[in-house]
């Protein structure tokens, strides 16, 4: 064969291997690059996902979405419109009381609140409106059966019924035949049909799960209007699939930071990837509405990326938490640099009881290729640390990884027992278990101050302090989580998580410096003391409407709230100075009248009454364990 026979050969199978490879798919999404400044892209390295399409600042709209398919959350599910997800009226209602049991006793009674416009039928869904029950009732009509089956055997079961409530919805949902091509308007919802092209990772899941879940869905399937049969079992289980990996929690309107709604975001879910680094932030708004915004300046072509998982937590805990429940290892760049020069060696930080300077730092070696393996083995992670040793960053200290875990174990449980108390509202001890907790490990310096559990225990611990009306310790304990968390940098700036707790510390403060504004009039000190926590209230939400600002927009109602905070913190001084202005001016006149009455009546005999100097001792006695009882009430 010559050389050019050989050439031409050569020529002729790189061809033919270039002609066998499959062409990535176009994007069904191109439409909205028109109005956001996005590229959708897609390559083998990196599978689907976005870049910004030109410099970006932050605070910058890069997409957003309205769902086919949201639920409100079972647990407010009777407070907010399933519509509109907006609070519903209440009404006064007489009701037999129950027993133990459930069961109604006879000739008793009780007044509780209902929502004022319920579905008669499944008496499970509510609304803000009869224009809502209006609107709802074409798709409501064809679930109200499900639903009401679901609200009668949640009570006696363990079942997800936000799973299947979801699913239920989604199945609905592709009922819709005019299948609509997909519009780049935030206002309208993606078409129903792009949520079958969200990855449901069905592979991964374990086989009860799996099993659990069909005995499920042929027990609802009957009650709705699809037929009854293996495609759409199937087809069904495949969404509570995806249901588990990619439903995007949204709304916080009931309390601030608990997502009050779950959605599908087909176009999100598919092309907004997961970072510990997350660039971007996902801020929910009624309808059914999503809005992704960048945290941070970001230069052409950087990936957008938002957050998963909780970010103040060990690497191998946000791990472990994103395989278990959406079934992917993450590999971004905060889980992949080296330990020593990452936040993360603060997450576990152990102190070096050598030098008590450094930290016990463990380089983890475990990396995942196959999910599935892992999915159906999760000791491989554990196996990793036999035998193995962890060294002082300080002083190269070395210590088994098992004596480094053992160390954490004690953390951990100490740590579980307190929140436990803290869940099922013993308050008082709660808070005794804490304060006990952060003594011990960040005290004696066996945890390093930016230890998850460390800063963990402020949160809560900080509740309790509000709870019990401390709240001169609340704030102390807010301040030091804020600082500790945005001083760890395991935050994006701007994060929303930090933001709420800048929030509630201008919250604390503001109770404070009313507290301290009541004694104003009397007290020198008070008044001084009402204004040093207002002008601290006013920082705080100063800081925190910046941050609003950027990660939810002027238009959201968090935005609103905070701006108002702010507000009254900086108008409450000047009304508190105008109000003891008034009342000195108001004093004066009375002393005023008192001397000319003093001038024009004749004197009254003054009758001298003995007052004694100090109360005497039972009285005091009496009135301390009065006080000590109360507090204990």
């Amino acid at each position: 064969m010559t050389s050019e026979t050989l050439h031409e050969t050569k020529n002729a199978s790189l061809a033919k291997k270039t002609k066998t490879k499959k062409p990535l798919k176009e994007s069904s999404f191109l439409k909205a690059e028109a109005l956001y400044p996005v590229v959708f892209k897609n390559t083998l390295a990196k599978g689907k996902h976005l870049v910004t399409k030109n410099n970006t600042k932050a605070g910058t709209l890069v997409l957003a979405e309205t769902s086919p398919a949201y639920i409100v959350r079972s647990s407010i599910s009777s407070s907010l419109c399933h519509l509109c997800i907006k609070p519903v009226p209440f009404k006064e209602v007489s009701e037999n009381k129950l027993d133990e049991q459930g069961e109604p006793i006879p000739d008793q009674t009780t007044t509780v609140k209902r929502p004022e416009i319920t579905c008669p039928d499944c008496k499970f869904a509510v609304y803000c409106s009869s224009d809502c029950l209006t609107k709802d009732s074409s798709l409501h009509g064809k679930e109200c059966k499900a639903l009401a089956f679901l609200a009668q055997k949640e009570s006696n079961s363990h079942i997800d019924i936000d799973k299947l409530r979801t699913i239920i919805r989604m199945a609905i949902r592709s009922l819709d035949d005019s299948q609509p091509e997909f519009t780049a308007d935030p206002n309208l919802e993606t078409p129903p049909r792009f949520m079958a092209e969200i990855p449901s990772h069905r592979e991964s899941f374990e086989k009860p799960w799996i099993e659990n879940t069909i005995e499920e869905v042929k027990e609802i399937i009957p009650l709705l209007p699809i037929q009854n049969n293996q495609k759409n079992i199937s087809e069904m289980v495949s969404n509570a699939c995806r249901y588990q990996t990619n439903v995007i929690p949204f709304y916080d309107f009931i309390y601030r930071g608990i997502q009050d709604a779950y959605g599908i975001f087909p176009m999100t879910s598919i092309y907004l990837k997961h970072s510990c680094v997350p660039n971007c932030a996902i801020i929910g708004d009624s309808q059914g509405r999503i809005a992704v915004r960048t945290l941070i300046d970001l230069p052409k072509g950087t990936e957008l990326t938002a957050t998963q998982t909780e970010l103040y937590q060990p690497r191998e805990h946000r791990r472990r938490d994103l395989l278990l429940n959406k079934h992917f290892w993450c590999k971004c760049r905060r889980c992949s640099v080296v330990l020593s020069k990452s936040v993360d060696q603060y997450m576990d930080g152990i102190v070096c009881k050598k030098c008590n300077m450094g930290l016990m730092i463990f380089e983890e070696t475990k990396e995942v290729d196959d999910v599935n393996e892992l999915m159906k083995n999760t000791s491989l992670l554990d196996d990793e640390i036999k035998g193995k040793f962890a060294l002082c960053n300080n002083c190269n200290h070395k210590i088994s990884v098992s004596e480094l875990v053992d160390i954490l174990r004690d953390a951990i449980e100490s740590f579980s027992s307190a929140f436990h108390q803290y869940r099922s509202r013993n308050i008082e001890q709660a808070r005794k278990m804490f304060e006990d907790y952060l003594k011990k490990f960040e005290g004696h310096k066996l945890l390093h101050p930016y230890n998850s559990y460390i800063v963990n225990s402020y949160v809560p611990l900080m509740h309790c302090c509000r709870a019990m009306n401390d709240i001169t310790a609340a704030i102390n304990y807010c301040r030091t989580a804020i600082n500790q968390m945005v001083n760890s940098n395991a935050y994006t700036p701007n994060f929303p998580d930090v933001t709420e707790l800048r929030v509630t510390l201008g919250e604390l403060l503001l109770e404070s410096a009313q507290s301290k504004s009541a004694n104003a009039g009397k007290s020198i000190v008070s008044r001084n003391l009402s204004k040093k926590y207002f002008n601290e209230a006013k920082e705080s939400f100063e800081t925190a409407l910046k941050e609003r600002e950027i990660a939810c927009g002027k238009n959201h109602f968090r935005y609103e709230q905070t701006r108002n905070y702010l507000n009254y913190a900086e108008k409450a001084p000047l009304d508190l100075e105008i109000s003891l202005k008034a009342n000195s001016a108001n004093q004066a006149k009375l002393e005023e009248a008192k001397t000319e009455d003093a001038t024009t009546q004749p004197p009254k005999k003054v009758i001298k009454k003995k007052v004694p100097k100090k109360l005497p001792q039972e009285m005091i006695n009496s009135i301390q364990s009065k006080a000590k009882t109360e507090k204990v009430e």
